[in-house]
């Protein structure tokens, strides 16, 4: 097989766009194979390309661009009929189909639009357990220094520390119910529509607070657990346009509720709503 290098801008265009627009790309692009790929050929080249391949280009690719980006972890769901791939298993499907999949994670580059590392999971897998296994993996990849952000489906203790733990930079998003975030909120509530929390670039408002997160490590081989503060900053943000169609479609749904109970027309999926917003009492 040629030397991995001279395939670089096959790997770029199928990481931008996809083998359905190959033909055109191939036509004002020089590529090792020379003319257009079809279907059969694309196949064939896949099938050449080994696991040692892949973690030689994600390597080099990462490495070349590490310093500069920030790079987006996140899964998807793929649906399957298959009875065969032993990954094809019923879990959290994105798409709400009624099907076992696989998941597919991925790690995408923020600025340069690139892929550079990818793992098929399986589909019984939540998001919040493939962390670990990201770690490792960029770590036998010689990643050390890598920015990552996710999305709040990652976020754990456990993910957190594990981050820390491997010196790596993060963003990543978490539930508004958290008792940390519930706690600034509490304070912040009253004040953060001000102008100096404005951003005019986003259009909503934005403020930032360092607080200390309650970093642990347990140490099986010495007997230990480690326990001490780390710093680290809580991002906020209101966006007052969305803040509006929410108050708005919450107070569409109590109308709908009441006029169901009203007309005594209740819906059984609704019960548990009914009960959460409404006192029902029964005439004599």
């Amino acid at each position: 097989m040629a030397d991995m290098a001279c395939f670089s801008p096959l790997f770029r265009f199928f990481g931008e766009v996809g083998l359905s627009r190959f033909g055109k790309w191939a036509s004002i692009h020089k590529h090792p194979y020379g003319k257009n790929i079809p279907s059969q050929r694309s196949s064939e080249l896949f099938a050449s390309i080994t696991e040692a391949d892949r973690e030689g280009f994600f390597r080099l690719q990462g490495k070349r661009l590490i310093e500069k980006e920030y790079w987006a972890y996140d899964t998807t769901s793929i649906s399957s009929y298959s009875k065969y791939l032993s990954q094809v298993r019923y879990g959290l499907n994105k798409d709400h189909d009624r099907l076992p999949q696989i998941n597919l994670a991925l790690l995408f580059g923020e600025q340069s639009n690139l892929p550079f590392y990818y793992r098929k999971l399986a589909g019984n897998i939540p998001d919040v357990k493939t962390v670990i296994n990201l770690l490792a993996d960029l770590e036998f990849l010689g990643f050390s220094k890598v920015k990552l952000v996710m999305d709040r489906g990652f976020y754990s203790q456990a993910n957190v520390n594990s981050l820390y733990r491997n010196h790596l930079k993060f963003i990543v998003a978490t539930k508004i119910s958290l008792s940390f975030v519930q706690q600034e909120l509490a304070q912040l509530r009253s004040s953060i529509r001000s102008w100096e929390n404005y951003s005019q670039t986003y259009d909503l408002y934005a403020y930032s607070k360092p607080i200390r997160w309650k970093y642990t490590q347990n140490r099986p081989n010495k007997g230990d657990l480690i326990e001490e503060d780390r710093r680290m900053y809580l991002h906020l943000y209101f966006n007052a346009e969305k803040a509006v169609e929410t108050e708005r479609a919450f107070h569409i749904l109590l109308s709908d509720l009441q006029i169901e109970l009203e007309s005594k027309k209740r819906k059984p999926e609704h019960e548990k709503l009914y009960a959460k917003y409404f006192d029902i009492k029964s005439g004599s």
